[in-house]
């Protein structure tokens, strides 16, 4: 274990450094899909989001075995390089945008399948960084402050959300589309020589070599394993709602800032619209993490999922109201609690894992293959029911919650009355 002032160190650079990869990665997410349909693709943004989110997935279930056999560092940095095929297919889409655009945008086979190749190779990459990400901060992090390292890194890098969000609004105001996805590449490579320098301080938490076909079985288990672990299962319910809110931030908080606006709204006025919407996403995400890791260091995990369940009770209305009201403040707030509850779910788990699961990195992993798997269903369900879906999803999301809120209360009763017992035992 490092000493406090080195494990500082190491903790604000990484998080400083993810601060940059996610200021390009979320400036690319957030324009995606009002880009790709204003150009002409209506579906291509929504299908790039859902393979994006299926690779993260079904990655999350191996993504353990690379990291424990290349350590921290090395699968950072090429999870981290494979972000640079989504920004890529994104620039290439962006010339469709010119009066005189390449031949290949004529070429539905070619626009569909290379997005769909890229944005896989991108969503692969996020399987790599998250899974190392996490075991790197549990590795130097001393006990007493886990909750609260979590909750650094997340406000740290949570101010990407809001990078993300101004980018938008200057870059395309004094400069082309072109410039935009070019700014955001370079930032990407930028990310790539600042994680060369991360310091790997824990070698011996890799695993001993074994063949690469048992590796990923044993890491395909162990992800299993964990989602079956009664102690564990409260929270997999959280996962489930970072997924939606994922499908909501990136899908349907697009459609309701459509709908507010008038019919005959300029292109460049809608994203800039939709780019100040994701500046309040960006403060709800920065807002939250801290003060939740070290509400986790000091009080019970089980008061904090209370409060958050209630967040989201206060989303689900919102959405609704949205739906008939078609008012853009709603779309604002809505965008500011969707990042509070990202953020701090997040950190909730993040830190649980690695206070009370040993910061094993397939819960780390299952984190993301449950989550991710709930938004692909979502961007899915987007993709097909385009027009018509926004009153079944917030349905759906509704009837969900309801039973989150059921599961946190008979959690917090049965937890009582086992604190009871215990104390009628000692006395």
């Amino acid at each position: 274990m490092l000493s406090i002032g080195k494990s500082s160190k190491h903790l604000y650079y990484i998080s400083s450094v993810f601060l940059v990869i996610f200021t390009a990665y979320f400036g690319v997410k957030s324009m995606l899909k009002s880009i790709y349909k204003h150009i002409g693709y209506s579906q291509l943004g929504s299908l790039s989001l859902l393979v994006s989110s299926i690779s993260f997935g079904v990655g999350s279930f191996f993504a353990k075995t690379i990291v424990n056999k290349n350590g921290y560092r090395f699968s950072m940095m090429f999870g981290a390089s494979l972000f640079l095929c989504g920004y890529s297919s994104s620039l290439l889409m962006s010339a469709c945008d010119l009066k005189d655009s390449p031949s290949y945008c004529d070429s539905t086979v070619f626009v569909y399948g290379s997005n769909c190749i890229l944005f896989s190779l991108l969503g692969f990459g996020n399987s790599l960084l998250w899974n190392a990400q996490g075991g790197y901060i549990n590795s130097i992090s001393s006990e007493s402050k886990r909750g609260q390292n979590f909750g650094i890194f997340n406000t740290f890098y949570k101010l990407s959300t809001i990078l993300a969000g101004a980018l938008p609004s200057v870059i395309l105001y004094i400069s082309s589309l072109q410039s935009y996805y070019i700014t955001m590449l370079l930032l990407g490579l930028l990310s790539i020589g600042l994680l060369y320098f991360v310091q790997e301080d824990q070698p011996e938490m890799i695993e001993e070599p074994l063949s690469a076909r048992t590796s990923m079985k044993n890491s395909f288990k162990k992800v299993i394993a964990a989602s079956l672990e009664v102690e564990f299962r409260p929270w997999i319910y959280f996962m489930v709602l970072l997924g939606f809110t994922q499908t909501m931030t990136f899908g349907y908080l697009h459609t309701f800032v459509e709908a507010s606006l008038p019919a005959a709204t300029p292109r460049a006025s809608l994203e800039s619209y939709i780019a100040q919407m994701f500046i309040f996403y960006g403060i709800g995400e920065f807002s939250c993490p801290y003060l939740v890791g070290r509400s986790i260091d000091k009080y019970s995990p089980r008061k904090i999922a209370t409060t958050i369940v209630s967040l989201y009770i206060a989303l689900a209305l919102l959405g609704y109201l949205g739906i008939f009201a078609k008012r853009y403040w709603i779309a604002c707030v809505m965008a500011l609690l969707c990042g509070c509850g990202d953020s701090s779910i997040q950190t909730l788990i993040q830190s649980i894992v690695s206070k009370n699961f040993g910061g094993r990195l397939e819960y780390f992993g299952l984190n993301r293959v449950v989550s991710c798997l709930t938004s692909s269903m979502g961007f899915l369900f987007m993709f097909i029911f385009d027009s018509i879906s926004n009153v079944y999803f917030f349905s759906i999301f509704a009837v969900y919650l309801l039973y989150v809120a059921y599961q946190v209360y008979k959690f917090n009763t049965n937890t009582i009355e086992c604190n009871t017992v215990e104390l009628k035992i000692l006395a």
